[in-house]
């Protein structure tokens, strides 16, 4: 029998990846599109992920968790230094400051994360 939670939770990821697909097939231009992808690929690996639990194989579901965070990870690393060069830039120094804690809890997660697979 199949549990009913993870067949809504398809339904609104199935709609959710609809709404972002046809955004990133109609964004305006290269850079908006890049900045979607992440969240397109963490929807998509997320819907497969739901799927792969209703069908109970497991190896799939490891491999969607995985490229789930790889993607998250990407996106997270990209605006940091994003976010440090343009404040070294502008000559804001305080703020690359600030956002040095923030970067030290991304590399203990994803050290955690490394560890504990």
């Amino acid at each position: 029998m199949f549990n009913f939670a993870l067949i809504i939770k398809m339904i609104f990821l199935i709609f959710g990846n609809g709404l972002m697909m046809y955004m990133f097939l109609n964004a305006g231009d290269f850079v908006t599109r890049i900045v979607m992808l992440p969240f397109l690929v963490c929807l998509v690996t997320y819907l497969l992920e739901v799927v792969f639990m209703l069908l109970k194989n497991d190896n799939a579901v490891k491999i969607c968790r995985k490229i789930f965070f790889i993607s998250l990870f990407i996106y997270i690393s990209g605006f940091f230094v994003f976010w440090i060069v343009y404040n070294i830039i502008n000559k804001e120094y305080v703020l690359v400051l600030f956002s040095i804690p923030f970067i030290l809890l991304c590399v203990k997660v994803v050290r955690n994360r490394i560890k504990n697979k």
